[in-house]
C-alpha cells in the first residue's frame, strides 16, 4: 500500500508548562509552523553477557529511554496569544540564565492520525539563531530534551482562514558593534556594520538523569555558554589587528531583526527583536579568499555576563513602523 501521509499534514502545537512534565490545563496552545521536528523517544537496550559457553546472544531488553530531537523553523512575526511566534520560541530558548531549572513546554504533534503524540517536559538543550544573505531568511533551531511521550492525542480543529505567516528577512537586519558599556546604546550609524551572515548559539548543557525510571527523572541545566559569529566583506584590517594582540578585545553588539506581522500585532508594520550582547570577547577570525569571489572574514566571539546585573544575552521585543 502506498503511504498516504504527507509532510504538510504534520502540525505542531506548543503549550507552556507550570510544572515539568505536566501539561498545564489552561495555558493556550501555540501552533508553530516548522521546517522540521525530529523529537522522538530513543531507547537504550541491555544485552546479557555470555557466561554459558555460547557465542551468540539470546537476550535483549529495553532498559531506559530518553526524549530528544530538534525543532527547526524560520522566524515568524505572526502574533498568537499576545506575542509573535518568534517571541514565544526565543523566550523559551533563552530563559532562566541563572537557574538550573529551565522552563518547559508540552508539544502536541499531529500526523494525520497515524500516530498523534504528546511530548511532555521539553526543555531547550541549545538554541541557534542564524541568518544568511544568500538564503535570505532567519532560522531558529532548538535542540530539545524531554520527560515523556504518550500517543493517542486528539488533534485540534485547524482554521483555513488563518493568515499565512511570513518570515523575518535578512535584508531587514541591522547590526551595531560598539565600545559602549551597554549594547542598548549602540545606535550610532558609524557603528553599524554590513554583515553577510550571523550565528548566535546558546548552549544550556542539559544533563538528563534516571533513577529507577524508564524516562528521565530530572533534566538539569549546566553551565550556560553563548557564542556569536558574523561574516563581512574584508574592507579593512580591523579583525587582523584583533588577532595580533593578547589584550582582551571587548565589544558591545546590538542585533536588530524586523519581521512583518501582517496586521496580527496590535499596531505598527514590523515586529522587532533586539538582541543585546553587552560583553563580546574576540576569540578568532578566518579569511576566505576564493578566486572568483570577494574576500570575506568570519569573526568568532564569546558572550560573557557583564559585571552589572545584566545577562550574557538580553532579547527585547517591540513594534516599529
Amino acid at each position: 500500500m502506498v503511504a498516504e501521509f504527507m509532510g504538510w499534514q504534520k502540525h505542531l502545537h506548543l503549550r507552556s508548562e507550570a510544572a515539568w512534565g505536566v501539561r498545564a490545563a489552561n495555558n493556550p496552545d501555540i501552533m508553530i509552523p516548522h521546517t522540521s521536528y525530529s523529537v522522538a523517544t530513543q531507547v537504550a537496550t541491555y544485552q546479557a553477557d555470555l557466561f554459558v559457553g555460547l557465542r551468540q546472544r539470546r537476550h535483549s531488553r529495553v532498559q531506559r529511554a530518553t526524549l530528544t530531537g530538534s525543532l527547526t523553523t524560520p522566524l515568524f512575526a505572526h502574533h498568537l496569544s499576545g506575542k509573535s511566534i518568534a517571541q514565544h520560541l526565543l523566550e523559551w530558548g533563552s530563559a532562566s540564565p541563572a537557574s538550573p531549572l529551565l522552563p518547559s513546554m508540552t508539544a502536541d504533534i499531529f500526523e494525520a492520525n497515524t500516530d498523534n503524540k504528546r511530548h511532555l517536559g521539553l526543555r531547550v538543550r541549545s538554541m541557534t539563531l542564524a541568518g544568511d544573505a544568500q538564503v535570505g531568511t532567519i532560522t531558529l533551531e532548538l535542540e530539545l530534551e524531554g520527560n515523556d511521550e504518550v500517543g493517542g492525542i486528539a488533534p485540534p480543529t485547524l482554521s483555513a482562514t488563518t493568515p499565512q505567516p511570513v518570515e523575518f528577512l535578512f535584508d531587514d537586519v541591522e547590526m551595531y558593534l560598539s565600545d559602549d558599556a551597554e549594547a542598548e546604546t549602540a545606535t550610532d550609524p558609524a557603528e553599524r556594520i554590513d554583515i553577510r551572515s550571523f550565528r548566535l548559539r546558546l548552549d544550556n548543557n542539559l544533563k538528563s538523569y534516571h533513577t529507577n525510571s524508564f524516562y528521565p527523572s530530572c533534566l538539569i541545566a549546566g553551565v550556560r555558554a553563548v557564542s556569536f559569529q558574523f561574516s563581512i566583506f574584508k574592507t579593512s584590517n580591523f579583525l587582523d589587528n584583533l588577532r595580533r594582540t593578547s589584550a582582551v578585545s571587548r565589544r558591545a553588539c546590538r542585533l536588530l531583526l524586523k519581521g512583518r506581522h501582517l496586521g496580527t500585532g496590535p499596531s505598527g508594520e514590523f515586529t522587532t527583536i533586539s538582541i543585546l550582547l553587552d560583553q563580546l570577547n574576540f576569540t578568532g577570525a578566518t579569511d576566505t579568499a576564493s578566486l572568483n569571489e570577494l574576500v570575506t572574514q568570519s569573526a568568532e566571539w564569546v558572550a560573557l555576563k557583564p559585571s552589572t546585573v545584566g545577562s550574557d544575552v538580553e532579547i527585547l521585543f517591540g513594534l516599529s513602523s
